[in-house]
């Protein structure tokens, strides 16, 4: 009985130790799905449209409507900007999207699978978008990182003006490649579906705000 038992009881042990070695490995157990080691350039896309979407139309143009008297500020942190009051840290959250998750780092991801995929016209999107990121920023807080944003751990500020002229390069891209090879994003894009000759419009469009 013995001799039996000591045997048996290891086997099972091994056994255990195998249905448990499975069970807790595998998708959603040692694989986080927030933070993925490989993403899609269609998934990126996804990602910087819906946070410029939410950057354009949110807080950042909240504050200047109320600032500009087309809007009013009576409650929370909005009667606060009614009155012309601020910090310095207010805007902390937009300046950082400006490069982070859902900015300029997707943006130039999206750009080099792009062209590592020979995808010309998904190139001019993804630049189209760059120039309306990095453009607004300026706009907004005159003096940003641009050159050095995504290679150094401490950018220096590049001047607004030389912002704009680094635009306008970046959109004369954009309208060539819009018209080259490629498909493009097609459907993914959520907001022209694809449509090449309108992402050249609104890269014009771009093109005159800035100067």
């Amino acid at each position: 009985m013995r001799n039996a038992t000591k045997h048996v009881i290891p086997a099972l042990l091994a056994l255990g130790a195998l249905g448990c070695g499975s069970f807790i490995s595998g998708p959603g157990y040692t694989t986080n799905p927030n933070a993925p080691s490989a993403v899609s350039r269609d998934q990126r896309l996804a990602a910087v449209q819906a946070a410029m979407t939410v950057q354009l139309t949110g807080t950042l143009a909240r504050a200047v409507c109320i600032w500009m008297q087309q809007c009013a500020g009576v409650q929370r942190q909005y009667s606060t900007l009614g009155l012309y009051n601020t910090t310095e840290d207010d805007f902390d959250t937009e300046l950082s999207q400006v490069y982070g998750g859902g900015g300029m780092i997707d943006i130039r991801a999206i750009e080099s699978d792009a062209v590592a995929a020979g995808d010309s016209v998904y190139e001019g999107v993804a630049k189209v978008l760059e120039a309306l990121d990095v453009g607004t920023a300026a706009d907004l807080w005159g003096d940003i990182p641009y050159s050095e944003a995504l290679t150094s751990p401490t950018p220096h500020y590049d001047a607004q003006q030389d912002v704009y002229a680094a635009v306008q390069t970046v959109l004369d891209q954009a309208i060539t490649e819009l018209a080259g090879p490629g498909s493009g994003p097609g459907q993914v894009d959520l907001w022209y579906g694809g449509d090449a000759a309108k992402w050249t419009e609104l890269a014009h469009t771009l093109k005159a705000r800035f100067y």
